[in-house]
């Protein structure tokens, strides 16, 4: 969730995110492909971002505790 929640906030910026994430852009394509894997949805397009950030903002929010 925190890879979801830092690549979004940046504007889906590669470079930005993994700078962020303190890893190697590589993996942060890695844990993206992953995303897309596990949940069926590509983190990069429009139906993924919807879901995806709004499963994140209620993880965080607390929601899912």
């Amino acid at each position: 969730m925190a890879t979801l929640d830092v690549y979004y906030r940046g504007d889906m910026n590669r470079l930005a995110a993994a700078v962020a994430l303190h890893i190697h852009p590589r993996t942060l394509d890695y844990r993206l492909r992953r995303v897309r894997e596990v949940t069926g949805l590509d983190p990069a397009s429009t139906k993924g971002i919807r879901v995806l950030t709004a499963a994140v903002a209620r993880l965080l929010a607390g929601a899912w505790d």
